[in-house]
């Protein structure tokens, strides 16, 4: 059963707040923020909670950031309408994925999948971080012809993201943004608004699909994630607001900046963390 002190109820509203701007603003949910702090505060509690309830929060900080986002007229709808299709059943399919791995203890290797795939993903955010040029931001009216939106293309970036927010709890952003950009042609900016937009979808599919058939802790509801995701909600839905808009008040190096700090984080969060290869680091150097 999950206690909610005032001093915990503090820390999930500021947590929230603090996901939902960095979320809003990159169009990565704020699966990698709530976790971690859900871990730390309420540490006796198991991991699928918090799966659970930051699937609930990823939806709203995705609809936070896709108004921030629309209203900058950032959104590509035509595409979106493309991704959104694979994306929700590879969204159903992460899900059943992960209940069934996570029985068997084969949910670390996922992580550590994911992990350096992100790492490639720091590789070649970092090299254009450092490179001439970056492609102006379209607008929603634009012609599109330059970018290369094939079904095989849509797909390589729609069930990648769907299936990872399924199946790891996460917003899929992670993979969407620099997925769209490498397969898609899409500039940052429109990747970033076109993530937090197909967020909403996917996450809304597998938070209704994890809440029904998550396994949890004897003696808990399936009501905790949801309690939960009710004190993170609300401030999380205002930063997601803002973070959409400051997307485009910033100049493109420092978004492009930032979203690699938090690839970088996330690449260590996955390797060193979630796959458990720290621990098996420091059994191999204390054995």
């Amino acid at each position: 059963m999950l206690e909610f002190t005032a001093g915990r109820v503090a820390v999930l509203i500021v947590t929230g707040l603090v996901a939902g701007i960095g979320g809003g603003m990159l169009g990565i949910g704020g699966s990698v923020i709530f976790l971690p702090i859900l871990g730390r505060v309420f540490p006796d509690a198991s991991y699928n909670v918090f799966a659970a309830a930051a699937l609930i929060c990823n939806v709203f900080v995705g609809m936070g950031g896709a108004i921030g986002h629309y209203r900058n007229r950032r959104v590509i709808v035509s595409v979106v309408k493309r991704i959104i299709p694979l994306g929700i059943v590879a969204a159903i399919a992460g899900v059943l994925a992960a209940n069934t791995l996570g029985r068997h203890g084969l949910d670390k290797v996922l992580w550590g999948v994911f992990g350096a795939v992100v790492c490639f993903m720091v590789y070649n955010n970092v090299r254009k971080l450092f490179g001439r040029g970056h492609p102006a931001a379209l607008d929603a009216g634009d012609d599109l012809a330059s970018l290369r939106v094939t079904l095989p293309r849509v797909s390589a970036v729609a069930v990648p993201t769907g299936f990872l927010a399924g199946m790891l709890g996460i917003g899929g952003g992670t993979y969407s943004v620099p997925g769209q950009q490498i397969f898609l042609d899409m500039p940052q900016k429109n990747a970033i608004a076109n993530s937090a937009a197909t967020m909403v979808v996917f996450c809304s599919i597998a938070a209704v699909v994890k809440n029904l058939t998550v396994s949890l802790p004897d003696g808990m509801t399936h009501w905790a994630p949801i309690h939960l995701a009710a004190l993170l909600v609300p401030s999380a839905l205002v930063g997601a607001y803002i973070g959409g808009h400051l997307t485009h008040k910033l100049p493109d190096r420092l978004v492009r900046a930032l979203f690699t700090a938090f690839l970088a984080w996330t690449a260590y969060e996955c390797v060193f963390s979630k796959s458990g290869l720290s621990t098996m680091v420091a059994a191999w150097f204390g054995a």
